[in-house]
């Protein structure tokens, strides 16, 4: 009898210790499982937790959604109104970027209009599969087991849960507090002195190519058999890069894409398009994080002229299957222009270090946004 009396007990104190793990991660939901912030859907580099948002936001309901990678997380608008829902993964290939557009309009059909940026150095960058993928999708909106084991019940969110436990207790302020506090005020910062691209530029393989092709083309259908409007832009980049990326290869890869599009009746906003903004020197530019991230003063900018509130056609042109082939001689005739006007800075960016860390401080210039000049501080408004 007391044999059976002990494991009577021990099955009771790991019933409770089950019930306590979840009282304490459901409380605090460190990943929002529960559906937190409405706008922030996703943003994140890991892959783990892409289905489970998703599907915690079917909560909420959406008229449009933003969809890109780091490239795109700064774009749609300023930090004081980032009041579009958006999905952030970082290096999405276009496979990944496919899953998550099935996942969310599955869940979420009252969607009906979407940001989709066609992103210069996403199409460029081959990551050889390095980083993982996303969890398949079945076509259910609810928790299966294996994501409400991943919610609630890991060892790396109960940590979490901890965290913010103890910080309550002390009555600290948690990371994401700090983080938040510390971006009431922004700052910009610019990585001036960097590539992207080591000497020998790096090629595309050959399954790259043809996957981003393949998937590209599934995207814009599984989006027109839907009905949802589609609103594509190519984000800008500083012209130090594009004239580093440019290859003919890549060249050619990049309008094949773009050739695909309009052929299915879309146009694209075109903001590479050779400006007064993409011209600068990294260490005179206040608009871009690093060569190939615009910061969200530019993607004011972009808003705006996609949603029809600003219409300076200086900083982008429109790519129609009407207009397209002009528009590709254009781009190659600016990029000929900038090379032979820029001899300069090109030549002392070849000295740049083409692996530096994103983060590296002593290659950042700090500006406080009340700091920057007049002309840039007006983009913000």
């Amino acid at each position: 009898m007391g044999k059976y009396k002990n494991n009577f007990i021990f099955v009771v104190l790991i019933l409770l210790f089950s019930v306590g793990i979840f009282v304490l991660n459901y409380y605090y939901d460190p990943i929002d499982a529960r559906g937190g912030e409405k706008c922030y859907i996703y943003w994140s580099h890991s892959r783990k937790y892409v289905n489970i948002k998703i599907k915690a936001s079917k909560k909420f309901k959406y008229d449009t959604l933003v969809l890109g990678t780091s490239i795109t997380s700064d774009l749609f608008p300023n930090p004081e109104r980032y009041d579009l829902p958006r999905i952030i993964l970082f290096e999405m290939s276009m496979e990944e970027m496919y899953k998550i557009i099935q996942m969310f309009f599955d869940i979420h059909k009252e969607t009906k209009h979407i940001f989709l940026p066609l992103e210069i150095h996403s199409v460029f960058f081959d990551h050889k599969g390095g980083i993982g993928t996303i969890p398949e999708y079945n076509y259910n909106p609810n928790f299966t087991l294996s994501e409400f084991i991943h919610s609630y019940y890991t060892v790396e969110i109960t940590k979490k849960s901890l965290q913010y436990l103890k910080a309550d207790l002390k009555n600290e302020h948690s990371e994401d507090d700090d983080w938040m506090l510390q971006n009431s005020n922004p700052t910009i910062s610019v990585l001036s002195e960097c590539r992207l691209f080591p000497p020998n530029i790096s090629k595309l393989s050959k399954s790259k190519i043809k996957d981003d092709y393949y998937y590209w083309g599934k995207i814009l259908d599984f989006l027109q058999e839907r009905n949802v409007k589609i609103t594509c832009f190519i984000p800008p980049a500083n012209y130090i890069y594009l004239q580093d990326a440019m290859t003919d290869e890549k060249l050619k890869v990049l309008n094949d894409l773009k050739y695909l599009t309009v052929s299915k009746g879309i146009e694209i906003y075109d903001f590479s398009k050779k400006n007064k903004y993409n011209e600068e020197s990294m260490k005179k530019s206040y608009l871009f994080a690093d060569l190939v991230h615009p910061n969200f003063i530019y993607g004011n900018i972009i808003y705006k002229t996609l949603t029809h509130k600003l219409d300076d056609k200086s900083l982008y042109r429109i790519i129609t299957k009407d207009n397209i082939d002009e528009c590709i001689k254009l781009s190659v005739k600016e990029l000929d222009e900038y090379k032979k006007t820029h001899q300069n800075l090109i030549k002392e960016y070849y000295t740049y270090d083409y692996d530096i860390a994103w983060d590296n401080k002593t290659k950042r210039k700090f500006t406080s946004l009340k700091e920057i000049p007049e002309k840039y501080r007006v983009l913000n408004e």
